[in-house]
């Protein structure tokens, strides 16, 4: 079912699935989905539901939601009486599943999977859960079910063979949106240029709070999205200083809301948030997915998301009555923010991103199969249904003693408890606790092990819910985040970088069809927070900036790497290119067209230039592009093979592009693989098309490219970005 936000998708499966309840007093259902604050707002639903029962809430079906948050004492009732179980992927992945003979009673009468905000299911995640719904339909098969999948999505470009290589089940699309829709006014707002000289413009997250401000002092309720933790932070703190000046009162129904908060932190915000108790909330993505906050009349997205169906997600969250809403798109002052203000018809006029998934990777398939296998003794005839390499991949865990073939079945051997050890998302499952000190070591929130370095290392300050707290010390061995409470008017943001740091071997290596090389091998990439700045609130004056001594965190994986002959980068600096904008452009496509050859996501690759590594022989203007994940899954090896046929669709994705200077859908890339934690300050780089053009022809022996001059646009914006990235490696240095 693809429709519109606020069209009905929930009423269209919610309602048959509560009559069916009422004939079938053992139906069971399963609505999965992919955040707890989804699952939560569809749990309340639910629970409204039982007013339909005529007075008999007995014959209501036991509704319950089953998640990391839901407390042991519950788990037995659940697991005991719910018909209809509310929870995630990664539950049934490493909890359902590997104990379904305690859930015999529900897998036996399992009818309908609900799989919602299907767009989410792409690149690895969705990767590893194809596979987890063909191990899903082997246990109700066992047990002699046979559920209808139901999947639901307002902004996805290829629902119908998505949803059936998600499920591996035939589908029928349903996207004929009869729903009525109150009037919805979008704004494209751009802040106010304070400095004739630099074009430097007005702070979009300030110019943000006081439009969300203005809202909330009429009575209008209101969500600002914002772009990360520092800035929902922020954007909460400012909202609650400028409203306490007129009333105390009023600055309390203003919340932030992100991952990190405690559970129990979590659904008191989500209550007053569905309640109508806040008028204001400040929110990261958390907030994005089909929630039905009820009454929001206006959303403010502080800069562009990234995608197009983010965008559409964000938005979606006010106007779900019947009354007119507001959606405001506030711009940072990055090209490509600024791109997206001056080119409206690219928002507005082309069709949401599509959603690509690769099951029968090697790398996720053979995880996957050694938890079928622990589940249930893997029989001959099954294999080929898990996967078109399946049985290859079977023999190489017998060879690696994790399974054993007898009598027509493979048997798990192994000593472990396989799904514990198979990441659906493929994230580091290594928390941070953050502790604080002034407050009798009160536990007040959770940060992930990639972002502790940047955002909790010593001495940086920490906001949660607004407040500020002062880092004391980020210990390395316990995972744990000393804070104190600190009344600062400033915060703190981490300089650092990540790229391939080491070229550990060189498997394969042949020449371009032109000039230049490309290898594949074997690298090790460094994420590192080497100082930090202390940023004035408000202003945004940097005032100090001071060293940061933490190791590096490293990944090992694999990459392929293009290697420029020096012909090429002289004819750059002759033509007035900036080399390393050229390359820069170049490495951010080659990102989505390596995706597009691998089956993968373009996040799940990563590009970095050649002036990161310090390997000898490896020049300033190589470009890598690594697979994203410890070990690699694969992705970068696939298209070294094809690396000609990705090089001509790169060289037409850019060449077709009608932008004059770059745009996010060629060399600026849509997406961001990583953002700094003010994303006000290099977020959005657009670099130079005509040098990636000049790159690519010369890679492929075509005719050399003479590139355009630059427009004045483009000119002032290079000025701009070459001043201040003479002064961030000054800085480095």
């Amino acid at each position: 079912v693809v429709t519109s936000a606020a069209s009905g998708k929930t009423l269209c499966y919610t309602v048959p699935i509560l009559e069916k309840s009422l004939i079938d007093s053992e139906m069971t259902a399963l609505y999965l989905f992919p955040t707890k604050a989804l699952a939560q707002d569809q749990y309340r639903r639910l629970r409204e539901q039982e007013r339909l029962f005529d007075g008999n809430p007995s014959e209501y079906p036991v509704v319950g939601t089953y998640d990391g948050d839901t407390p042991k004492t519950l788990r037995k009732k659940i697991e005991a009486e719910a018909r209809i179980i509310l929870t995630n992927p990664d539950m049934i992945h490493v909890n359902l599943m590997p104990n379904h003979i305690r859930w015999s009673r529900f897998f036996q009468n399992l009818q309908y999977v609900v799989i919602d905000e299907l767009h989410i299911y792409r690149g690895i995640f969705g990767s590893h859960c194809a596979n987890v719904f063909r191990r899903l339909n082997r246990i109700c098969k066992h047990y002699g079910a046979n559920p209808q999948y139901i999947c639901c999505s307002a902004t996805i470009g290829n629902p119908l063979e998505h949803a059936e290589k998600l499920t591996d089940r035939k589908m029928t699309l349903i996207d004929n949106d009869g729903a009525p829709h109150a009037p919805k006014k979008f704004l494209l707002w751009n802040p106010a240029i304070v400095d004739q000289e630099t074009l430097i413009r007005r702070s979009g997250n300030v110019e943000a709070v006081e439009l969300m401000t203005r809202l909330i002092e009429k009575g209008i309720r209101t969500i600002a999205f914002t772009k990360n933790w520092g800035s929902t932070e922020l954007v909460t703190r400012y909202c609650r200083e400028i409203l306490a000046r007129k009333s105390s009162r009023i600055a309390d129904v203003v919340s932030s809301y992100r991952g990190g908060y405690l559970p129990r932190e979590r659904r008191d915000i989500e209550n007053r948030l569905f309640s109508g108790d806040l008028l204001g909330v400040a929110s990261t993505i958390a907030l994005e997915l089909g929630i039905d906050i009820g009454g929001l009349d206006a959303c403010i997205i502080i800069g562009y998301p990234g995608t197009i169906s983010s965008t559409w997600q964000q938005a979606g969250r006010a106007g779900r009555g019947n009354e007119e809403a507001l959606v405001v798109l506030v711009a940072y002052d990055t090209p490509i923010n600024q791109y997206i203000i001056n080119h409206p018809d690219y928002l507005f006029g082309k069709p949401h991103e599509i959603a690509l998934i690769v099951p029968d990777n090697y790398y996720v398939l053979s995880g996957q199969l050694a938890c079928a296998c622990y589940e249930m003794p893997l029989k001959d005839e099954e294999v080929n249904s898990l996967g078109e390499n399946a049985l290859s991949i079977m023999n190489l865990l017998k060879e690696e003693e994790i399974v054993l073939y007898s009598n027509g079945s493979w048997y798990y051997t192994g000593q472990n408890y396989p799904a514990f050890n198979v990441s659906l998302r493929n994230i580091t499952s290594h928390n941070y606790t953050i502790v604080d000190v002034s407050n009798g070591n009160q536990i007040i929130g959770t940060i992930d092990q990639i972002s502790a370095y940047p955002i909790a290392h010593p001495e940086a300050i920490y906001y949660h819910n607004g407040e500020s707290y002062y880092v004391e010390e980020l210990d390395l061995e316990r995972k744990m985040a000393i804070v104190r409470k600190a009344n600062v008017d400033y915060y703190t943001n981490p300089l650092g970088g990540r790229g391939v740091k080491f070229v550990n071997s060189i498997e394969h290596e042949k020449p371009l069809p032109g000039m230049g090389n490309v290898f594949f091998g074997e690298v090790t990439a460094k994420f590192n927070t080497f100082a930090y700045q202390k940023i004035k609130l408000w202003t945004r004056e940097v005032f100090d900036e001071q060293p940061v001594r933490l190791p590096p965190q490293t990944l090992d994986t694999i990459a392929y790497c293009l290697l420029p002959e020096d012909k090429t980068i002289m004819r750059m600096n002759s033509a007035g290119r900036m080399p390393y904008e050229g390359v820069y452009g170049l490495g951010q496509a080659l990102m989505v067209t390596t995706a597009l050859f691998a089956h993968c996501y373009p996040l799940d690759v990563r590009y970095s230039p050649g002036w990161e590594c310090v390997t000898p022989g490896i020049p300033d203007n190589a470009i890598f592009i690594f697979d994203n994940y410890q070990g690699g899954l694969g992705f970068t090896e696939y298209a070294y093979g094809v690396i000609n046929d990705v090089l001509q669709a790169t060289l037409k994705m850019i060449a077709e592009c009608e932008c004059e200077d770059g745009c996010p859908s060629c060399v600026g890339f849509y997406l961001r693989a990583f953002l700094p934690h003010d994303p006000e300050n290099w977020e959005g780089y657009l670099p130079d098309k005509e040098g990636a053009l000049m790159l690519l022809h010369d890679y492929l022996g075509l005719e050399p490219y003479v590139p355009k001059p630059f427009s004045e646009r483009a000119k002032s914006w290079r000025e701009r970005v070459a001043r201040e990235r003479k002064e961030k490696l000054e800085k480095q240095k």
